[in-house]
């Protein structure tokens, strides 16, 4: 049930506020599923695969006011999510004050930049609530507090404030080794290259196509190479599980692969054809930023179907898809010269396939061959800090899915 109240409320919104256009209290229930959203994940008890992970380390890590130059080369953390974590460690030996200051970094700036860039807030929400809030909340904590910032630096991009922009990247990248990528997202600004990241059918289905051949090309051939590149003892170890064949290699499970591609890069692909041919006189070296992000998440899309860790780009770049969704809903669609306006049944099974597919391969999947543990027993029933519970399913899921050396 406590997994249920977000999509309650998130629906209401979506109808009163999104659809009806109805203002009053729109910010107060905005406000009071940010704040639940917060406890639910700050306040959790050993849910989420990599939440092992992290109280494992946080268990094994010095408080800050013991910390040693030395302890930085032992960790496989970023030097800036390491600080944050050893000066809770000083403050309590519990985890869960970390989980709550994550949890509320997150999901406020995530709230935040939705609230100042959506026209349809509810629906940009319950988006994020189904692709990223797990991961945001239960597993990737130190990559989400980098696409924090990286959210955050987003007027300045917009606006070439470059100065602003590399030292919200510095600070992104002190948090995950992911967020390397924001030194080189300017470049998709200059003359010549901003030309690959302006959509237009044609053009974007070859550089797709290519994508597909180089990665294919990278992965067969020079993925073992990445290795060298490795500047520690931990990316050395990140370069290697990353090149294995669970991690690295093309992803042999076909249903695998259309699924990805249909919840991460269809849906977007959509949209852009239809605002393309909707906006006859729009020229198509007409260069538009959030459109840019947006093809930087359908190429990261193509790329990580044989370079796996490339996938991980998919958290920086798809709350800008959520952005293009959520503005295109309800919006008025030209068929053939024609304008239409759909109702709201219209877009609830529009959108729907896009939903069910991914809360079926996220939450359903075997996890053993019997089909007797799901995944989504990793995280139900819900178990808190403040009412502590033991399940069998769950301990048993655990320990088919926890790999003490796959380290994310």
């Amino acid at each position: 049930m406590v997994y249920i109240i977000p999509l309650i409320l998130f629906t209401i919104g979506i109808v009163r506020y999104d659809y009806l256009k109805i203002n009053r209290g729109k910010l107060f229930l905005w406000g009071i599923i940010c704040v639940y959203l917060i406890l639910l994940g700050g306040l959790r008890y050993q849910l989420g695969e990599d939440t092992h992970q992290y109280i494992w380390a946080y268990d094994k890590i010095n408080p800050l006011n013991e910390f040693k130059p030395i302890d930085f080369q032992r960790s496989r953390f970023a030097p800036g999510f390491l600080v944050i974590f050893a000066f809770f460690k000083m403050l309590s030996p519990e985890i869960v004050y970390f989980q709550l200051f994550e949890a509320t970094v997150v999901n406020i700036v995530v709230f935040y930049f939705f609230y100042k860039n959506s026209k349809n807030i509810y629906f940009a929400g319950v988006i994020y609530y189904f692709f990223l809030y797990i991961l945001f909340n239960f597993q990737e904590l130190r990559e989400a507090m980098a696409v924090s910032v990286f959210l955050l630096a987003w007027p300045a991009f917009k606006q070439n404030k470059w100065v602003i922009w590399y030292l919200a990247s510095i600070l992104a990248f002190s948090m995950h080794l992911s967020a390397i990528i924001m030194f080189l997202l300017p470049v998709i600004t200059l003359p010549g290259v901003r030309n690959l990241f302006t959509f237009s059918p044609k053009k974007t289905a070859i550089i797709i196509i290519g994508i597909l051949v180089v990665t294919y090309v990278i992965y067969q051939r020079f993925f073992v190479y990445i290795q060298l590149l490795a500047i520690s003892d931990a990316m050395s170890e990140r370069a290697q599980a990353y090149g294995s064949h669970d991690l690295g290699g093309a992803l042999s499970n076909i249903k695998m692969v259309l699924a990805t591609i249909f919840e991460y890069a269809f849906y977007p692909l959509i949209v852009l054809y239809i605002l393309y041919n909707n906006n006859k006189n729009k020229k198509e070296n007409n260069f538009n930023k959030l459109d840019a992000f947006v093809l930087c998440n359908i190429y990261v899309v193509f790329f990580s179907l044989f370079v796996i860790v490339g996938g991980r780009l998919k958290n920086y770049f798809f709350p800008f898809v959520i952005l293009l969704l959520s503005d295109f809903i309800f919006s008025a669609v030209r068929v053939k010269g024609k304008k239409y306006a759909f109702n709201i049944l219209f877009w609830f099974v529009f959108f729907l396939p896009m939903f069910a597919l991914h809360s079926y391969r996220v939450l359903y999947t075997k996890i053993n061959r019997s089909g007797t543990l799901r995944t989504y027993m990793a995280l139900y029933p819900y178990n808190s800090y403040i009412y502590r519970t033991d399940d069998y399913d769950q301990e048993k899921t655990y320990q088919m899915i926890f790999r003490p050396n796959r380290r994310r």
